[in-house]
């Protein structure tokens, strides 16, 4: 029974990480926009994808909503102090991580990142924060990973790029 199971999982496996790009057509070009009140996306609040977790970090941090947050997995942020009023963000890239895009200290953490958890880039083309932005805008980098039914941004960072 053991050695059938083994390429079954295997191929379930597979049949996951392959699908995960699948999730959600993304146009690089398409700029998205999330309010105190309203959204481009559908999922905001429904982490049931890495984008839809992502959009949810987007939406709560700028909301102020700390229950919004802990649904997507955050529960320890410096809020600013009143709603932002427009955000407006493109998602550049969903990636679905292999062994070799993640640095050995990850490996040595329980809770690092691991093959199949998902990188997300979104771009906001408002933002220059640093001098290092180009001129559309600064790029960051999520880190998302499944949990339970759900997926839970892990981790993020602000890189500069065009």
């Amino acid at each position: 029974m053991r050695l059938t199971a083994l390429p079954l999982i295997a191929l379930l496996c597979l049949a996951l990480a392959k699908s995960a790009s699948a999730w959600e057509e993304i146009n690089p070009k398409q700029i998205r926009v999330i309010t105190p009140t309203s959204a481009t996306s559908d999922c905001i609040d429904r982490p049931k994808s890495p984008v839809c977790a992502v959009e949810t970090v987007l939406a709560c941090t700028r909301r102020i909503d700390k229950a919004m947050c802990a649904r997507a997995g955050i529960t320890n942020f410096h809020y600013q102090d009143k709603p932002e009023e427009k955000f407006r963000y493109r998602i550049l890239s969903v990636k679905v991580l292999a062994r070799k895009d993640i640095p050995k200290w990850q490996w040595e953490k329980p809770d690092g990142l691991r093959p199949d958890d998902v990188e997300v880039v979104v771009q906001n083309p408002d933002e220059h924060y640093s001098s290092h932005c180009q001129k559309s805008g600064c790029n960051t980098s999520f880190w998302v990973k499944p949990d339970s039914i759900d997926w839970r941004v892990v981790s993020w960072a602000a890189w500069y790029a065009d």
